[in-house]
């Protein structure tokens, strides 16, 4: 990840040009890690496929032109929600579950999902400047696996969602997600659609896939 790498801000830095998938999120993912950016000539908005210009937090130099490269790579991974550039936030192990509200604004969870009460959780806590900056990439983690959540209907106070972004924080909110849709599709060709309560719902599907999410979390791990 780019914070192992030695940054040396004494030498001159060096813009790249990274593509980027959605450039919004992109941003946010990049202000967090500390990385600066600014907006190519050919991008007037912040809408969509873009080419931001990210500068590379090591020097072009003769002698470290594998490094320099390596960085670049990571960069592009950072940017499109692949890798993380930051440790786990310490402020996630110590959010606790409120009373749900209904409501969170400009929400960028889905509803009546686990993430969504996790998302309330992290608004309602106070944070300092740097928790508040790590906040809207805890968001954006959230945000992304609560759509396979939505999906299969899994639902809870937001505990068993914020371990599971603080297990796999290194895989970057998109490769979260990613993480989660595979073991919720699996889990969920496992569970035979029985059970169904009055509302449609499974309840067996959601406590299987949880259970499922654990033991995945535990292999990883080892």
């Amino acid at each position: 990840m780019i914070h192992e790498i030695e940054y040396n801000f004494d030498a001159p830095r060096t813009f790249v040009e990274v593509l980027v998938v959605d450039a919004l999120t992109a941003t946010v993912r990049l202000s967090a890690s500390g990385l600066q950016w600014a907006l190519s000539d050919e991008v007037d908005d912040l809408e969509g496929d873009q080419i931001l210009l990210v500068q590379v937090p090591v020097p072009r130099l003769p002698n470290n032109a594998a490094l320099f490269d390596r960085a670049v790579g990571l960069i592009s991974k950072v940017a499109n929600g692949f890798t993380s550039a930051v440790p786990v936030p310490q402020f996630l192990g110590q959010l606790t579950p409120v009373p749900s509200r209904g409501e969170v604004p400009d929400a960028l969870t889905m509803p009546n999902t686990d993430a969504r009460r996790a998302e309330e959780a992290l608004m309602r806590r106070p944070l300092g400047q740097r928790g508040r900056e790590l906040r809207g990439l805890v968001r954006e983690y959230l945000g992304a696996i609560s759509e396979p959540q939505a999906d299969h209907e899994i639902t809870g106070d937001g505990q068993k969602s914020l371990r599971f972004i603080s297990h796999f924080w290194d895989l970057g909110d998109r490769g979260v997600a990613d993480k989660f849709w595979e073991v919720a599709d699996k889990m969920s060709a496992k569970t035979k659609p029985s059970g169904k309560s009055s509302n449609g719902r499974n309840p067996k599907v959601s406590q299987s896939l949880f259970a499922g999410l654990r033991s995945a979390v535990a292999r990883e791990l080892r």
